[in-house]
């Protein structure tokens, strides 16, 4: 067993067998001239949570768990008669419990110090070393949430467009209480449960799975992705749309105005380009609307918060650069202006969810689709 392993489990016993004359701090968060010391805990303004420093020794290092604050273990712990230890896959469930139930939950990047907050993978099931994967903020363009393993994009829930994520499905307001900042300082989404009484975690495992678990007498699963092959980054190549209720090899087609690269367009391919011979610059041209998609990665798109979704349309029209365009904020009919330049990347079709999208199309195809 690794040192790291050792001192993880040293942390956790600690947390569970906390004598009442320990040490605790009356904050329930930490402030940069606040120090904590072996020994102490933080204790969740809930009185649910303590997180806790051990020193190890053999590293001169402070290493932090989190669990359960005066509670009994969760049903099913048990001892190892071999080892005395609490098995590590008890412990992962403890700590991924008590990580994702805080309530200051919050993914973004603070603009002026570079710092980070995003949820991280471990290595691997027995070791909560930092993994590859990571779940957090692109800020680039018209701010988006990716999964990634590595620098590979695995699955993206798309931009805030007002009061949800353009692609989560379940983050509605009668699950969630969720709000984005977006200034000069940071940039960030911070969320609770809506229900007080609910506890969930949040896991992303070793192979790059975000799965959210509710807790009912036993952890049951509400969701995870990426789950369909639609939901994987990419799928289908570039201007194309990714419909996962189709049959897989019919699954991709080519968004309007476009026509594939190869004589068969099917999962994995190299997408679309325009139809031959299709002049979209100052020759008649418009838009076709595709309904509740995943709208394009916005990476490299240009944001008005200033435009009317009309304004947003004529500005989009009269760039012949400008591929396709949204509202940036899908409430009240739209608010908001979001323009693509170039290709459409990583589009799926929803049955229920989704936004708008209007993409640009030469005057023939816009009077056949029409």
């Amino acid at each position: 067993m690794s040192s790291s392993i050792k001192a993880f489990i040293k942390i956790l016993l600690l947390f569970l067998l906390l004598p009442s004359s320990i040490c605790q701090l009356s904050l329930d968060a930490l402030k940069p001239n606040l120090p904590i010391k072996d020994g102490d805990i933080l204790v969740s303004s809930t009185q649910i949570f303590a997180l806790g420093a051990l020193e190890i020794l053999s590293t001169a290092m402070l290493e932090f768990g989190i669990t359960k604050f005066q509670s009994k273990p969760l049903s099913g712990l048990r001892t190892e008669t071999t080892q005395s230890m609490i098995p590590m896959e008890c412990y992962r469930s403890m700590v991924m419990e008590a990580l994702s139930y805080m309530e200051r939950t919050q993914i973004g990047l603070n603009r002026r110090s570079g710092l980070e907050w995003h949820l991280t993978s471990w290595k691997s099931k027995d070791d909560p070393g930092t993994g590859s994967c990571t779940y957090g903020i692109d800020p680039m363009g018209f701010p988006q949430f990716f999964l990634r393993k590595g620098r590979e994009a695995l699955w993206r829930t798309g931009p805030w467009i007002g009061d949800k994520l353009n692609a989560l499905p379940v983050m509605t307001a009668t699950f969630y209480n969720a709000s984005f900042v977006n200034n000069e300082d940071e940039i960030s989404l911070v969320f609770a449960i809506a229900k007080d009484s609910l506890i969930t975690r949040v896991v992303i495992d070793e192979s790059g799975i975000l799965q959210v678990f509710v807790w009912n007498d036993q952890w049951i699963k509400f969701y995870s992705h990426p789950t369909e092959w639609c939901d994987y980054y990419g799928q289908c190549g570039p201007n194309t749309n990714c419909d996962s209720e189709k049959d897989y090899k019919l699954a991709c087609t080519c968004l309007p105005g476009f026509e594939s690269k190869s004589p068969s367009l099917s999962v994995g391919e190299s997408g679309c380009i325009r139809k031959a011979g299709a002049s979209t610059c100052q020759n008649g041209e418009g838009f076709v609307k595709v309904a509740r998609v995943k709208i394009p990665d916005s990476s490299t798109a240009y944001v008005n918060m200033s435009m009317s979704l009309e304004e947003c349309k004529q500005n989009c029209l009269m760039d012949c650069s400008c591929t396709a365009y949204t509202s940036a904020d899908d409430r009240g009919g739209g608010i908001g202006c979001v323009t693509w330049h170039g290709d459409l990347m990583d589009m799926r079709t929803f049955s229920d969810i989704g936004q708008d999208l209007y993409v640009r199309v030469d005057v023939t195809s816009l009077g056949l689709l029409t």
